[in-house]
């Protein structure tokens, strides 16, 4: 604030984090052994065959090598092939483990002759023609084929199932349906005004957030959309104390210590993503508000800040998968201010109280991910830069013939996140 006896005090939160997690991998007297895989299907009776060239007749089972990856496809008669990935991980600290530990084929549709398509409906379907069958259980352990009439057969109901490079990639970059995450940031906080002010601090947080990805099937028999859209929710929250050192207007230096601080942001992201057999790329954007306060009001020169941010995100995200139980992954965002706001106090030292709206500025932020994944959850290290460049604000009246203005000011926050994801 400028043009009172007044000093400039600021308000972001910042915080010099060093979480360090212990995740060491162990070795693995057991990689070399064997896992039982049970395979059931509907109905009973289909030959399983893995590329090893063993089979069995459902309901049965494999004895397979850990340390591999493996395919199963799955036959019956009259039905087309049926084919499940297994990805082998890091399942514990002894041996390596086979995901998923189970299979099941289910046999939902069946597909006409070509003679039995060119067969005249029944009277209860006239001038229709069979363009499938629906497979139903009619009593335990016994299934019936019933008749599905239609013009086209390009009206027969199909079901689209990831193919085993699919699955086997999906389980490899750990990416499920629903993700809930929760967890704890520490950050060093810089604010600077140049020439006038700044301020310094610690900060301790916990930050949420919550994924939906409605392309991941969550059983087999779910269909896998080709639309890889991503929504996403995120929240934070940290508070911490910083000293400030600048100046009052008529030019003394002046400090104060120990101004308590706190801010929460939320977000709201929408994106794409494409997944590869090695990566999840995501691109993404959505609208974000940021709210700090900063209170040095128990000081006599001092007065307490609001300061509001709301901004659009620009991102890109990288994931590698889980081959050996780690993986590394980075994040690059830029966020553009659509709408600032500061508001000052002032009547803490006699003054009015003002606002002052900010019109221009941007911010960046960058993370290198380091992920561990076991079979229940997922722990992710995350050391992040998260960088604020606003220009100077409009000019309110603050009374007694003084005026008030937020000069452009930069902030710098680095630190790092402990996150688990479920």
């Amino acid at each position: 604030m400028k043009g009172g006896p007044l000093m400039k005090q600021i308000i972001l939160p910042a915080i010099f984090c060093v979480a360090i997690v212990l995740l060491t991998g162990c070795p693995d007297p057991m990689s070399g052994g064997y896992q039982v895989i049970p395979v059931t299907s509907d109905p009973n009776g289909a030959t399983v065959t893995a590329e090893t060239g063993d089979s069995v007749v459902t309901p049965g089972s494999f004895n397979l090598l850990r340390n591999q990856n493996h395919t199963l496809t799955a036959e019956y008669p009259d039905y087309e092939l049926m084919e499940r990935g297994l990805i082998h991980k890091k399942g514990g600290l002894f041996r390596d483990e086979l995901v998923p530990g189970k299979v099941h084929f289910k046999f939902i549709w069946l597909k006409p002759t070509v003679e039995e398509m060119a067969e005249a409906a029944d009277a209860n379907a006239p001038g229709k023609i069979i363009i499938g069958y629906q497979v139903k259980e009619k009593e335990t352990g016994r299934f019936v084929k019933i008749p599905v009439y239609g013009d086209q057969p390009k009206e027969i109901p199909t079901v689209t199932k990831p193919s085993p490079k699919e699955e086997l990639t999906i389980y490899a970059a750990g990416v499920q349906r629903h993700t809930w995450e929760i967890g704890s940031e520490v950050y060093h906080f810089r604010y600077k005004e140049p020439g006038v002010m700044e301020d310094n601090g610690v900060f301790y947080g916990t930050v949420v957030g919550y994924t939906y990805r409605g392309w991941v099937p969550v059983s087999p028999e779910e269909s896998f959309s080709e639309d890889k859209g991503l929504l996403r929710l995120e929240g934070r929250f940290a508070s911490g104390q910083v000293d400030y050192d600048g100046a009052l207007s008529s030019g003394t230096p002046y400090e104060i210590e120990n101004i308590d601080d706190y801010v929460f942001e939320t977000r709201l992201l929408f994106g794409i993503e494409e997944l590869d057999e090695d990566w999840l790329a995501s691109l993404y954007s959505g609208l974000g508000y940021r709210y700090l306060n900063d209170d040095p009001s128990f000081d006599p020169y001092g007065y307490e800040r609001e300061s509001n941010y709301l901004y659009v995100p620009l991102g890109y995200q990288l994931d590698g998968s889980f081959r050996n139980g780690w993986s590394w992954g980075t994040k690059f965002e830029m966020d553009i201010l659509v709408w600032g706001k500061q508001y000052s106090h002032m009547s803490d030292i006699g003054y009015l109280d003002i606002d002052n709206r900010q019109h221009k500025g941007y911010g960046l932020r960058g993370t290198v991910r380091l992920r561990n994944k076991n079979e229940k959850r997922i722990i992710l290290i995350e050391p992040f830069i998260r960088y604020w460049n606003i220009d100077d604000s409009d000019i309110s009246y603050a009374g007694s013939g003084y005026y008030g203005i937020e000069p452009a000011n930069r902030t710098t926050e680095f630190g790092v996140q402990v996150v688990w994801k479920y």
